[in-house]
């Protein structure tokens, strides 16, 4: 029985950066309609995300 191969996802690829230790990238949801969206929520959407490469665990 052979195997299917997996692929990867391209899109996602490209919007991600390698750091030494990390990779990084943007929160989602925070491209257009934000008037509705809370300052609170908006604040916090510019945060980026560091996934620690080794371990697997989002920071």
């Amino acid at each position: 029985m052979a195997f299917l191969k997996t692929k990867k996802n391209k899109s996602f690829l490209k919007r991600i950066s390698k750091t030494k230790n990390f990779f990084k990238f943007n929160k989602n949801y925070k491209n257009h309609i934000l008037t509705k969206k809370a300052k609170k929520r908006k604040r916090k959407l510019r945060k980026k995300i560091y996934l620690n490469a080794q371990s697997k665990k989002w920071n």
